[in-house]
């Protein structure tokens, strides 16, 4: 009966320990719940707050002057300033959401005097390389520069071509594409050149340059190209160990692509006639092999697929293009064909819809918003779309503060 007297009290105290453990763990996960709906709203606010600081860029120079490039910490914004404002380059680094990361810098100084007619960037890594078109009386020439993506400026611009003004005015003189080691790749015209075809009595020279900072690297030989399109000429995306470009020229009162897939460690290359009569808009990286090249066809876009199998390029509409949202990401889908937005991209403007991306776009996926810098009215307006509760929403940098300055 002692034992039994003894042993009462004890399990009564067990129980008491066991209520007492299962509050405090009450207690602990309603902290731990609070804490994290706290997190969740702390989250949304500084989203909402993201999404009410667009960045607004202003005036620019005619032409072609600026591009948008995703960066390892959201994007970068370049343009050339117009003449009122100073003439030459600036940067502006923008967060995934495109407000602005950090001030305005110039990039190249206005000495001598030019005019900025087209500019390309590209993300090699922590570093941004770009390479313009600039004029001034007489002369056009293309110049490069690689620049830290966080800040400052090292370097001057590399010059790699001089040419007589008589190549035209339109996107597509210059292409840029990224290579490890934060190395550059620049596909430019470099002037009247040799015709292949003894049919052509005029074509343009294009080369291939590898820069980094404010050194010349490897030049690649020329390429001929007859008649180059006014507009989509060059185009140009690296990947590891691959190098796709396309050029675009006039043939039988029609353009026609001819894209160029090469496998630099195997040395084999091949090429095909893709996109006849529409007018190329850019190439986009869609995994380690391939790319798409995205065109303009009047009617609809259509896009080739390019890969380094021996097969040729397959060619496909973009019908029934759209950008909609799946639950918080967006996609862009057209007939047949889909691409989800997880990872950050560039140089989407090239399967996006008319609507979101005109000709003349530039467009990029930050992983938490899609940006798009267009052209308006001699302004750089940048426009955001993102899902929110399964609805695809957008806001543009024209109603940003400021943005009439």
């Amino acid at each position: 009966m002692m034992l039994h007297a003894r042993s009462a009290p004890r399990g009564h105290g067990a129980c008491e320990v066991v209520r007492l453990a299962a509050v405090l763990a009450l207690a602990a996960c309603t902290r731990e719940s609070r804490e994290t709906r706290e997190h969740v709203k702390a989250e949304a606010a500084a989203a909402q707050s993201a999404l009410a600081t667009l960045v607004s860029i202003g005036p620019i120079a005619p032409g072609a002057a600026f591009d948008l490039v995703g960066a390892p910490r959201g994007a970068v914004v370049v343009w050339g300033r117009p003449d009122e404002r100073g003439g030459g380059i600036a940067l502006r680094a923008l967060d995934a959401h495109g407000a602005a990361r950090g001030s305005e810098r110039s990039l190249a100084p206005r000495e001598p005097p030019f005019t900025v007619s087209e500019i390309v960037a590209a993300a090699a890594g922590d570093r941004i390389g770009v390479a313009w078109v600039e004029s001034s009386p007489g002369a056009v020439r293309t110049r490069s520069l690689v620049v830290p993506e966080g800040g400052g400026v090292s370097g001057q611009p590399v010059l790699l071509a001089t040419v007589t003004p008589e190549l035209g005015a339109g996107r597509g003189r210059v292409a840029i594409a990224a290579l490890d080691g934060g190395r550059v790749r620049v596909m430019y015209a470099a002037g009247a050149a040799d015709c292949a075809d003894s049919q052509h009595a005029a074509c343009v020279g294009f080369a291939f340059e590898e820069v980094e900072g404010g050194a010349r690297g490897r030049r690649e030989p020329w390429l001929s190209v007859p008649q180059p399109c006014p507009e989509g000429a060059a185009h140009l995306a690296g990947l590891d160990g691959r190098f796709f470009y396309a050029v675009c020229s006039w043939r039988d009162d029609a353009p026609s692509t001819m894209a160029y897939a090469i496998n630099v460690e195997t040395y084999y290359a091949r090429a095909d006639e893709v996109l006849r009569g529409c007018a190329p808009l850019g190439m986009v990286v869609i995994d380690a092999a391939t790319v798409l090249l995205g065109a303009d066809c009047g009617v609809l876009r259509r896009a080739a697929r390019l890969t380094l199998d021996l097969k040729p390029a397959a060619e496909f509409p973009l019908a029934d293009l759209t950008l909609d949202c799946r639950g918080d990401r967006p996609a862009i889908r057209a007939t047949g064909w889909e691409l989800p937005l997880h990872e950050p991209r560039s140089e989407l403007e090239a399967v996006l819809p008319e609507r979101i991306a005109p000709v003349g776009a530039r467009a990029v996926w930050t992983g938490r918003a899609l940006l798009v810098a267009q052209r308006m009215s001699g302004r750089l307006e940048l426009r955001r779309y993102a899902c929110r509760d399964g609805a695809l929403h957008s806001e543009s940098s024209a109603s940003a503060p400021g943005a009439g300055r």
